[in-house]
């Protein structure tokens, strides 16, 4: 009986183990984004993960009347955009996608992103080097690879019949777009500065150093336009963070977003070259959010009603969305829905500025580059539609790596 009860603890302590959970989905979220999505037992593998995933949000909810902590701000907001998209699901789009995309998004709102307030920050710095090592290392490999394909202008054929019908796939390099080569480098990139910044060990610091000039290399090589976004999120993170005066302070975000704005408008007749075919699913989606505003059309709903305008490029709709994750949550949920996660990240940026103006100079450096990832990845939204809705790893990075920092500066709480 003891053997029994001490098994069954084993088992309980293991699927309950976020920090698994997370490893393991990044691995497989990469890799369905390269040429191991056709490798056998990886879409079985996902399909378990998901089932985890549920499970977790059981043991969460559990837990929940276990451990007692007040919730931060923009927890409260996470759980009130839950809480809308099921009510709205229930009320105007009630149908099994709709609802499987809401667990989706509890997923990654309590298991994907989670604050372990009672782990030793020494076992959460632990985990997040584990994570980013093996990010980093996968992106190393991959990125080596494609470098050396993309030169030597050699392509990967392979044929599916996953859906019944033989289909042959060319590859210019192991992952499955241009854009997810250049992300994939982009993050890894920066996720290599917070390595070299964390290490002692100089073996470590020279591998870092490698990968930053292999990931540069792939960042030219995949002509992905919205992966230099994640750069200069860096760079205004690094300049918002370090200039303590709130005037200057108000002037970066005023300057930052007046560029924005000046650039949109000169380049307005140019839009389309730039945007390569988004901004007619951006159209239409206005058009959709203009007719439903509050509750939004579905997100099964979604792509038919926008190829009902039969916009250019339809068929990249089915495997990117509306290539902003900002239009489409308006489009699928509504406007207020919207506004819950501009609210998140507007509350989790500060709540993190507030905690690394009292950081240490070693400790501040290395969480503000972490910083500029989780800003680098909102602003690539703007072109990209990966932050919810499903599971990349894209927006894996986003909430793991936000709920490990905000995890981290849990210690010496600041609520907003």
């Amino acid at each position: 009986m003891i053997k029994i009860i001490f098994f069954a603890s084993s088992i309980y302590n293991f699927l309950s183990n976020k920090f698994y959970f997370k490893l393991l989905y990044l691995f497989t979220s990469l890799s369905v984004s390269t040429t191991l999505l056709f490798a056998p037992g990886i879409r079985f593998l996902n399909k378990i993960l998901i089932f985890w995933g549920l499970l977790l949000i059981a043991i969460n909810l559990y837990e929940l009347f276990q451990k007692k902590r007040k919730p931060y701000s923009f927890e409260i907001v996470l759980y009130a955009f839950l809480v809308l998209t099921l009510a709205i699901t229930f009320i105007s789009y009630p149908t099994l996608e709709n609802i499987k995309t809401w667990l989706i998004n509890t997923m990654l709102f309590t298991v994907i992103f989670s604050i372990d307030a009672f782990k030793l920050k020494n076992s959460l710095k632990k985990e997040l080097t584990i994570i980013s090592y093996l990010f980093v290392c996968l992106t190393f490999i991959l990125s080596s690879i494609s470098i050396n394909m993309i030169l030597s202008v050699r392509k990967i054929w392979i044929t599916n019949s996953y859906t019944g019908e033989a289909i042959t796939y060319g590859f210019d390099s192991l992952f499955a777009n241009p854009n997810s080569l250049g992300i994939a480098s982009a993050l890894s990139l920066v996720i290599g500065l917070y390595l070299f910044l964390n290490t002692k060990s100089t073996t470590l610091k020279i591998f870092n150093v490698i990968n930053f000039l292999v990931q540069i290399q792939t960042l030219i090589l995949s002509t992905c336009r919205s992966a230099y976004l994640v750069i200069l999120a860096l760079l205004f993170v690094y300049m918002y963070v370090y200039i303590k005066n709130n005037y200057i302070r108000f002037g970066i975000i005023f300057i930052t977003l007046s560029s924005f704005v000046i650039i949109v408008t000169v380049y307005l007749s140019k839009l389309d070259l730039i945007l390569s075919g988004r901004e007619a699913y951006w159209r239409a989606a206005f058009t959709l959010i203009k007719n439903k505003p509050l509750f939004g059309v579905g997100n099964s709903n979604l792509i038919p009603m926008i190829k009902a305008f039969k916009p250019s490029f339809a068929e990249a709709l089915d495997l990117g969305g509306l290539h902003n994750i900002y239009i489409e949550i308006a489009t699928v949920n509504g406007l207020v829905a919207l506004l819950l996660i501009i609210l998140f990240i507007i509350l989790v940026f500060f709540f993190l500025v507030k905690k690394l103006d009292n950081c240490a100079p070693t400790e501040k450096l290395k969480y503000t580059t972490l910083l500029g990832l989780f800003i680098g990845i909102s602003l690539i939204n703007l072109l990209e539609s990966n932050l919810i809705y499903g599971v990349t790893f894209i927006n894996l990075l986003f909430w793991i790596y936000s709920g490990y920092l905000i995890s981290i500066f849990h210690k010496n709480k600041v609520l907003l």
